[in-house]
Protein backbone atom coordinates (compact mmCIF):
# COMPACT_ATOMS: atom_id res chain seq x y z
CA UNK A 1 0.00 0.00 0.00
CA UNK A 2 2.92 2.44 0.58
CA UNK A 3 4.20 2.03 -3.07
CA UNK A 4 0.79 2.82 -4.09
CA UNK A 5 1.10 5.74 -1.76
CA UNK A 6 4.18 6.37 -3.34
CA UNK A 7 3.67 6.29 -6.81
CA UNK A 8 0.54 8.54 -6.08
CA UNK A 9 2.54 11.09 -4.07
CA UNK A 10 4.46 11.33 -7.25
CA UNK A 11 1.65 11.74 -9.65
CA UNK A 12 0.30 14.65 -7.66
CA UNK A 13 3.91 16.48 -7.14
CA UNK A 14 3.98 16.63 -11.13
CA UNK A 15 0.93 17.88 -11.08
CA UNK A 16 1.81 20.66 -8.83
CA UNK A 17 4.78 22.00 -10.98
CA UNK A 18 2.82 21.38 -13.92
CA UNK A 19 0.03 23.44 -13.03
CA UNK A 20 2.02 26.34 -12.09
CA UNK A 21 4.38 25.97 -15.21
CA UNK A 22 1.27 26.71 -17.37
CA UNK A 23 -0.04 28.82 -15.35
CA UNK A 24 3.72 30.56 -15.80
CA UNK A 25 3.81 30.02 -19.57
CA UNK A 26 0.01 31.76 -19.84
CA UNK A 27 -0.13 34.56 -17.72
CA UNK A 28 2.25 37.27 -17.18
CA UNK A 29 5.34 36.08 -16.15
CA UNK A 30 5.00 38.17 -13.14
CA UNK A 31 6.23 37.69 -10.17
CA UNK A 32 3.73 35.64 -7.77
CA UNK A 33 3.78 32.95 -10.81
CA UNK A 34 7.37 32.50 -10.38
CA UNK A 35 6.71 32.92 -6.71
CA UNK A 36 3.98 29.86 -6.95
CA UNK A 37 6.76 28.05 -8.84
CA UNK A 38 8.70 27.91 -6.55
CA UNK A 39 7.03 26.95 -3.98
CA UNK A 40 5.50 23.95 -6.20
CA UNK A 41 8.74 22.66 -6.82
CA UNK A 42 9.79 22.67 -3.70
CA UNK A 43 6.54 21.06 -2.08
CA UNK A 44 7.19 18.45 -5.15
CA UNK A 45 10.94 18.09 -4.01
CA UNK A 46 9.92 17.11 0.06
CA UNK A 47 6.47 15.32 -1.45
CA UNK A 48 9.23 13.44 -3.75
CA UNK A 49 11.53 12.45 -0.67
CA UNK A 50 8.72 11.54 1.38
CA UNK A 51 10.05 14.38 4.03
CA UNK A 52 7.64 13.21 7.25
CA UNK A 53 3.85 15.24 7.56
CA UNK A 54 4.73 17.27 4.38
CA UNK A 55 2.06 15.91 3.07
CA UNK A 56 0.12 17.72 5.25
CA UNK A 57 1.77 20.80 5.20
CA UNK A 58 1.69 20.60 1.26
CA UNK A 59 -1.96 19.88 1.95
CA UNK A 60 -2.48 23.24 4.43
CA UNK A 61 -0.71 25.06 1.71
CA UNK A 62 -2.89 24.42 -1.42
CA UNK A 63 -5.70 24.73 1.20
CA UNK A 64 -4.94 28.57 2.31
CA UNK A 65 -4.05 29.12 -1.57
CA UNK A 66 -7.19 27.94 -2.94
CA UNK A 67 -9.30 30.45 -0.22
CA UNK A 68 -6.84 33.14 -0.81
CA UNK A 69 -8.00 33.21 -4.55
CA UNK A 70 -11.42 32.00 -4.21
CA UNK A 71 -12.89 35.70 -3.94
CA UNK A 72 -11.23 37.00 -6.52
CA UNK A 73 -12.09 33.85 -8.87
CA UNK A 74 -15.59 34.37 -8.29
CA UNK A 75 -15.89 38.06 -8.95
CA UNK A 76 -14.70 37.42 -12.42
CA UNK A 77 -16.59 34.52 -13.32
CA UNK A 78 -17.07 33.53 -16.08
CA UNK A 79 -13.46 34.54 -17.30
CA UNK A 80 -11.88 33.22 -14.26
CA UNK A 81 -14.06 29.23 -14.57
CA UNK A 82 -10.71 27.56 -15.54
CA UNK A 83 -9.39 28.77 -12.39
CA UNK A 84 -12.27 27.71 -10.14
CA UNK A 85 -11.43 24.21 -11.82
CA UNK A 86 -7.59 24.84 -11.03
CA UNK A 87 -8.96 25.32 -7.05
CA UNK A 88 -11.00 22.20 -7.30
CA UNK A 89 -8.38 20.29 -8.87
CA UNK A 90 -5.69 21.55 -5.93
CA UNK A 91 -8.82 20.92 -3.34
CA UNK A 92 -8.54 17.32 -4.22
CA UNK A 93 -4.89 17.10 -4.11
CA UNK A 94 -4.92 18.27 -0.61
CA UNK A 95 -7.80 16.08 0.00
CA UNK A 96 -5.48 12.60 -1.10
CA UNK A 97 -2.54 13.93 0.43
CA UNK A 98 -4.37 13.58 3.96
CA UNK A 99 -7.00 11.17 3.40
CA UNK A 100 -5.57 8.18 1.28
CA UNK A 101 -4.31 5.57 3.25
CA UNK A 102 -1.53 4.60 0.74
CA UNK A 103 0.00 8.22 0.55
CA UNK A 104 -0.53 8.32 5.15
CA UNK A 105 1.10 4.94 4.79
CA UNK A 106 3.65 6.33 2.64
CA UNK A 107 4.63 8.88 4.93
CA UNK A 108 4.53 6.97 7.79
CA UNK A 109 7.03 4.36 7.10
CA UNK A 110 10.43 4.62 7.12
CA UNK A 111 11.81 4.47 3.41
CA UNK A 112 14.59 6.89 3.51
CA UNK A 113 16.77 3.73 3.35
CA UNK A 114 15.42 2.76 0.12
Amino acid sequence: MAETGRKLTLVLAVYLVVKDGINLVLGSFSVNTWISLAISVALACVLYFGVKLSNYIAAGILTVLVMYYLPGNLRTLPGSAVYLFEGMGDLICAGLLCLHPGIRMYFDSDHSQN
